[in-house]
């Protein structure tokens, strides 16, 4: 998503400009990143590692392999 003159700096309380979060910022004025959802990552990697290991057992390159598990498991954990 594109907000126009969003940044993480203007959305901090302190800052005059643009837009504001609507919690207010930590006391250090730092950032605070979004939560990562481990599930999907636990999926993520479960299936790539499953895919790749197959593909390779199957006698395919490694560079075939990757990018064939990634998307596998990309398309199975969304």
């Amino acid at each position: 998503m594109n907000v126009p003159r969003f940044t993480a700096q203007a959305s901090l309380y302190t800052s005059q400009e643009g837009y504001h979060a609507q919690l207010s910022a930590t006391a250090n004025q730092q950032v605070i990143p979004q939560l990562i959802n481990i599930g999907y990552i636990g999926c993520w990697v479960t299936r790539a590692v499953r895919t790749y290991s197959r593909c390779i057992s199957l006698g395919y390159g490694a560079g075939e392999c990757a990018e064939t598990a990634s998307d596998l498991a990309t398309s199975v954990c969304s």
